[in-house]
C-alpha cells in the first residue's frame, strides 16, 4: 500500500467515528426522552387519590338520585382502611415492574451506552492524534528530501549552462577576462557537486526509511482501528444481551406483586364486615343497565366494500390445543386438549385465542397450538328483513351483508358488521 493510499484511508476514519458516535448519541437521547416520560407517568400515578369515599357521588350516575338510603357514611373499620391504603401505595399508585423497566433502561442502556460512546470517542481521537503525529514526521522528511533534491538538480543545470556558455564564448573569441570568470564559476559549481549530491542521496535514504516507517505505523494504526471498532460492537452486543435479562426480572417482579396483591385482598376478605339491614329493601326498584349498541340508519356497505368491512373475520386463523391448558396454572383445565379456537392475534411467542364454542378468551404460548384448516367463511346478503326471528334476537334489514361462518342443517351461523352473531335460514341468504 502506497503512503498516499494510507492518507485516503485515514480520511475516512473520522467519518466512521462521527457516524458511530452519532448513532449512540441519538439512541441515548431517545432513551432519555422515553425514561423521562415514564418518570412523569409514575409521578402522576402517585398523585391519584385512593382515599376511601365518605359520601355517595350523586353525579357519578344519573340515576343515583333515585337510590334510597343515606348519602353520608363513615369508614368505621380501621383494619380495612389500613389494608386498603397499603394496597393503594404498593399496587395502585404504581405499575409493578414499570419502575424496574425504567431503572433498567437508565442503568443498563443509558449509563452504559454513554460510557461506551465516551470510551469509543476517546480511543478514536487518540488514534487520529497518533496518525497526525506519524504523518507530520513523514512529511517533514519528504519536505527535506524535496529541498535537497531540488538543490542538486538546480546545481546540475547550472553546471550544464556554464559549460555550454564557456564553449560558446571561447568560440566567439570573447576576451580572456570574461572566459576566465566563467571558468571560475564553473569550478566552484563542480566543487559543490559532490557535497550537494551526497546531501540529496542522504535525504533520499531518509525518505525511503520514512516511507517504510510510515507504512508500518499506519498498518499498526489500522489494526488498532479494527480492534477499537470490534470492541465497540462487542460491548454494544453485551449491553443488548444484558438488557434482554431485564424483562425476565420485570416478569418476576410482576408475579411477586400479583401474589402480594392477592394475599392482601384475602386480608380484606377476612375483615369482619358489619352488615346493617336496609329498610324496605324489598321495595326498592332494581337497577338494571341494558347495553344496546348504537346502529347507523344506513347500510355501511354502500360506502365500503364488504370485503374490507369483514377483512378480519375472513382472514382469522383456527387452531386446536395440543394439550390440556390451564390459564392460571392452578390445575383447572380451561381449554381441554383438542379444543377448537380462533386465533385473534400473535405477538412474539404468545397467541390470543377465543374458544369457538364458549367465547372464552386467553393468551397462550403459541407452541401449544396446532393449526387447523380455516373455516370457509363467505359473504352473503339478507334477502329479507329479520326481526328477532333468530336465536340471537338480532334485527337486520334486507340487503345487509353478513359473514357466513358455518352452515348446518339449512341454518347458517352468521356475524354482522357489529360482531353480533345470529342463526339465519340459508334460504334467506344470497351468497
Amino acid at each position: 500500500m502506497k503512503p498516499i493510499s494510507y492518507e485516503e484511508t485515514f480520511k475516512i476514519i473520522p467519518h466512521v467515528k462521527d457516524v458511530n458516535t452519532k448513532v449512540l448519541d441519538n439512541l441515548v437521547s431517545k432513551l432519555k426522552e422515553f425514561t423521562s416520560g415514564i418518570d412523569l407517568l409514575i409521578a402522576s400515578l402517585f398523585k391519584n387519590p385512593f382515599n376511601l369515599p365518605t359520601k355517595r357521588q350523586k353525579k357519578l350516575l344519573k340515576f343515583s338520585k333515585n337510590v334510597k338510603g343515606q348519602t353520608d357514611f363513615d369508614n368505621i373499620d380501621p383494619n380495612f382502611t389500613k389494608i386498603w391504603e397499603n394496597i393503594a401505595i404498593k399496587y395502585l399508585n404504581k405499575n409493578p415492574g414499570l419502575g424496574d423497566l425504567n431503572e433498567s433502561l437508565k442503568t443498563i442502556f443509558i449509563s452504559k451506552l454513554t460510557t461506551l460512546r465516551d470510551e469509543y470517542a476517546a480511543k478514536m481521537n487518540h488514534l487520529e492524534a497518533l496518525y497526525n503525529s506519524v504523518r507530520t514526521i513523514f512529511y517533514n522528511d519528504e519536505t527535506n528530501f524535496k529541498k535537497a533534491d531540488g538543490a542538486y538538480r538546480s546545481l546540475c543545470q547550472q553546471i550544464e549552462e556554464l559549460h555550454q556558455k564557456i564553449q560558446a564564448e571561447t568560440a566567439a573569441g570573447k576576451p580572456d577576462e570574461i572566459i576566465s570568470k566563467l571558468k571560475q564559476q564553473f569550478a566552484e559549481a563542480k566543487n559543490n557537486y559532490m557535497p550537494t549530491l551526497e546531501e540529496a542521496i542522504s535525504a533520499n535514504k531518509k525518505l525511503n526509511d520514512a516511507h517504510a516507517k510510515f507504512s508500518l505505523e499506519c498498518e499498526k494504526l489500522l489494526l488498532m482501528f479494527e480492534e477499537i471498532d470490534k470492541e465497540r460492537a462487542e460491548k454494544l452486543n453485551a449491553i443488548m444481551l444484558e438488557f434482554a435479562d431485564a424483562p425476565r426480572e420485570i416478569t418476576n417482579a410482576k408475579r411477586d406483586a400479583t401474589k402480594g396483591f392477592l394475599d392482601e385482598i384475602q386480608e380484606i376478605l377476612a375483615v369482619n364486615e358489619v352488615i346493617q339491614p336496609e329498610p324496605d329493601v324489598d321495595n326498592l326498584k332494581p337497577l338494571t343497565l341494558i347495553f344496546e349498541p348504537k346502529l347507523v340508519s344506513f347500510s355501511i356497505d354502500e360506502f365500503l366494500e364488504p370485503k374490507k368491512i369483514f377483512s378480519t373475520d375472513l382472514k382469522q386463523s383456527r387452531a386446536s390445543l395440543k394439550m390440556d391448558y390451564s390459564i392460571n396454572n392452578d390445575g383447572k383445565i380451561d381449554f381441554p386438549r383438542g379444543t377448537i379456537v380462533t386465533i385473534v392475534g400473535t405477538k412474539l411467542t404468545k397467541s390470543k385465542i377465543v374458544n369457538e364454542e364458549t367465547g372464552q378468551c386467553a393468551k397462550v404460548p403459541s407452541s401449544v397450538l396446532q393449526k387447523e384448516p380455516r373455516l370457509d367463511r363467505k359473504l352473503a346478503k339478507l334477502k329479507v328483513d329479520i326481526i328477532g326471528e333468530n336465536p340471537s334476537q338480532i334485527t337486520a334489514q334486507a340487503g345487509q351483508t353478513v359473514v357466513v361462518n358455518t352452515i348446518e342443517n339449512g341454518i347458517a351461523k352468521c356475524t354482522d358488521m357489529y360482531s353480533r352473531k345470529s342463526e339465519i335460514p340459508v334460504d334467506n341468504l344470497q351468497m
